[in-house]
C-alpha cells in the first residue's frame, strides 16, 4: 500500500519484511482464508506477495498493489506463473474496467482494509465487481483499544470491532459468512509495544518468536474467543 510520507513508508516497510519472513505464521493465516477463497482471485494490496504465494493452485490470480517497488517485484517473483496476473491497482480510485473482463470471484484483502479512509466505499466497490454468492474476505486489525504508535506508523486509520465491521459489509450488500476473532495471544505484545512503549516497528525477536507460537493458534479454532489481535470477516454478495 501506499504511504503518506518517507517516515511512515520506512516503518511500513520493515514490517512488511519482517512479515513476509514468518513462514509458520503465513501458512496458518492461509488456512484461516483459504475456505472461503474461490477459483479467480482479486488479491488487493499484495505488498511482495506474502499471500500470494498460497493462491498459486487457483485459476486465476490478479495480484495488485500501488507501489512500484512492489509491483516490480512481484513481477519478477511471478513471473513463470502464467495464472497470475500482476497489476496496478489504486484502492482509492474507481476499480477499473479491466477488471470486468476477469470474471472475478474473490477478493482476498489480507492488512489492507484498515489503510483506506473511506473503507465504506472500496467495500462497496469490491460488491460491484463481484457476481452474485461472490465473495469478499478479509484479514483486518481488531480493537479500537489495541490503536497505538505502530497503527499510525503504518498508515492505518482505525482498528476494527466486530459490530463494525459487521455493519459495513451489509451497507455494501454482502451477507455476513463469518466474523472470527484470532491471535489473542498477540494482543499483550501489540499493547506493550504500540500503546505503552510507543514503537513504530513490531521489534524482529519478538515476531520471530510469534512465528514459534503458531501451533498454540492453531488450538484457537476450538473455542469462540471473545477478542483478538485480527478478525476474519467474510461477505458473501447477496
Amino acid at each position: 500500500m501506499a504511504h503518506a510520507d518517507t517516515h511512515s513508508s520506512d516503518a511500513g516497510d520493515i514490517n512488511l519484511q519482517r512479515v513476509s519472513r514468518l513462514s509458520r505464521y503465513n501458512a496458518w493465516l492461509w488456512e484461516q482464508v483459504a475456505p472461503y477463497v474461490g477459483k479467480r482471485v482479486l488479491e488487493v494490496g499484495s505488498g511482495i506477495g506474502t499471500m500470494t504465494q498460497f493462491c498459486l493452485d487457483r485459476e486465476l490470480v490478479v495480484a495488485t498493489d500501488i507501489t512500484p517497488e512492489h509491483l516490480e517485484y512481484l513481477q519478477t517473483t511471478f513471473a513463470h506463473q502464467q495464472n497470475v496476473l500482476v497489476r496496478f491497482l489504486d484502492l482509492n480510485a474507481p476499480l477499473p474496467d479491466w477488471l470486468a473482463e476477469q470474471r472475478i470471484d474473490t477478493v482476498l484483502c489480507t492488512n489492507v482494509l484498515e489503510h483506506i479512509e473511506d473503507d465504506d466505499t472500496l467495500l462497496s466497490r469490491f460488491s460491484q465487481v463481484l457476481p452474485v454468492h461472490g465473495r469478499v474476505v478479509l484479514i483486518i486489525p481488531a480493537l479500537r483499544r489495541l490503536y497505538g504508535e505502530m497503527d499510525r506508523a503504518i498508515d492505518h486509520y482505525r482498528r476494527y470491532e466486530k459490530t463494525e465491521i459487521i455493519a459495513k459489509l451489509e451497507q455494501a450488500h454482502f451477507t455476513v459468512e463469518t466474523t472470527t476473532f484470532f491471535n489473542l495471544i498477540g494482543v499483550p505484545g501489540w499493547y506493550l509495544n504500540s500503546r505503552l512503549l510507543k514503537r513504530k516497528t513490531v521489534p524482529g525477536l519478538q515476531a520471530r518468536f510469534n512465528d514459534l507460537l503458531v501451533p498454540l493458534l492453531r488450538f484457537e479454532r476450538y473455542f469462540s474467543l471473545p477478542f483478538g489481535m485480527s478478525l476474519l470477516a467474510v461477505g458473501q454478495k447477496a
